[in-house]
C-alpha cells in the first residue's frame, strides 16, 4: 500500500525536520529462474520437489533415510539425471502394495549399480 502524505501532515513533517520517505515501487526481476524445483540430496540419490519438504517426513522418506543413513540435504540441483527422483511420483507410486514393491526394488538396484 502506498502512502499518500496530505500537505498538511507533509508541512509538519518539513518544520519538525523529519525526511519524507517513500515506499519503493516492486521491480520484476529481469531473469526468471530457470527452474523453481527444490533438490535435496540423500545418500547417493536426489529427490527433486516442487514444493520444500515438510519438517514431518513422509514415513516411507524416514525409511529411506534409515537405509541409507543420511538425512535430506538441500542443494542447488541435482549434478546426475541418474539418480533424480521426484517426490510427487515417488507418492503416486507409494498407494499400494504393488507400487510399494517396485518402488523398493527400482531402488534397489539403482543402489546396487553404483
Amino acid at each position: 500500500m502506498q502512502v499518500q502524505w496530505r500537505s498538511q501532515q507533509q508541512a509538519v513533517l518539513q518544520a519538525m525536520q523529519v525526511p519524507l520517505y517513500q515506499a519503493r515501487q516492486k521491480t520484476a526481476p529481469t531473469s526468471a529462474p530457470e527452474n523453481d524445483d527444490f533438490f535435496y540430496r540423500i545418500g547417493p540419490l536426489y529427490l527433486s520437489s516442487a514444493q520444500p519438504l515438510p519438517v514431518a517426513l513422509p514415513r516411507w522418506l524416514e525409511d529411506l533415510c534409515i537405509v541409507l543413513d543420511s538425512r535430506p540435504v538441500a542443494v542447488k540441483e541435482a549434478t546426475t539425471e541418474a539418480g533424480v527422483w521426484t517426490l510427487q511420483q515417488c507418492h503416486q507410486q507409494l498407494q499400494n502394495a504393488q507400487g510399494k514393491r517396485q518402488f523398493w526394488q527400482q531402488l534397489s538396484n539403482v543402489l546396487m549399480s553404483r
